[in-house]
């Protein structure tokens, strides 16, 4: 309190009272979630935080808002995450803040990296397994529209970035030699299923000579 109080004292005015009125120092933490490669902020993580003695101080939801949390006494407290926002790798790490008279507004961002989702895809010949190169592939999402188109080698193709969602793999064009799959493939994506892997077979044209 910086106030400077005058008062005088006389005969008649010998016993002064004077109050001083002080505001508590507003102690506080800031926390946001963010995306670790785009620092978007990010809803739906769930978190609980705990001091020292590990009695919940409070639980929370994120929003694409920062979170303040008021009114934290002194003392050292930790933050963890019980529930990853949706797409999201969980975050096992527990964080620490401490909380003085002299460090009364913490800020703290914690990052999620998003579940990496994707399709490996690869051609066979029917008989001996073997990659087959030259095929006209063709994925499309649940709505029809077309994901991506691609032409096989004798590597595994691989689509990254899905969203969740139902998807269908179907052959335009086979490859020189073989007869052309009419089969419509299918494979779902989520968070739980992050990765599909699509084996598609092609059998060789029989070839004969008649002599």
């Amino acid at each position: 309190n910086d106030q400077v109080v005058e008062f005088t004292i006389s005969d008649t005015n010998r016993n002064i009272a004077i109050r001083f009125k002080n505001k508590a120092i507003d102690k506080k933490a800031t926390i946001i979630k963010v995306d670790a490669d785009t620092n978007k902020a990010l809803a739906g993580a769930e978190f609980v935080i705990k001091d020292s003695a590990g009695k919940t101080v409070e639980t929370f939801t994120t929003t694409t808002e920062a979170h303040v949390i008021d009114n934290l006494a002194n003392g050292t407290y930790t933050i963890k995450e019980t529930k990853a926002p949706a797409g999201y790798v969980k975050l096992d790490k527990a964080y620490s803040f401490t909380i003085s008279d002299t460090n009364n507004n913490i800020k703290l961002t914690i990052k999620n990296k998003a579940i990496e989702k994707s399709a490996t895809i690869i051609k066979v010949d029917k008989d001996t397994g073997k990659a087959v190169a030259g095929a006209v592939l063709v994925v499309k999402n649940s709505t029809g529209k077309v994901v991506e188109r691609f032409t096989t080698t004798e590597e595994a193709h691989v689509i990254k970035n899905l969203a969740d969602g139902k998807y269908t793999v179907e052959e335009e064009k086979a490859p020189a030699g073989y007869k052309k799959t009419d089969e419509v493939f299918t494979f779902t994506i989520s968070d739980t299923n992050n990765h599909a892997t699509i084996t598609i077979e092609n059998e060789p044209i029989e070839k004969s000579a008649t002599i």
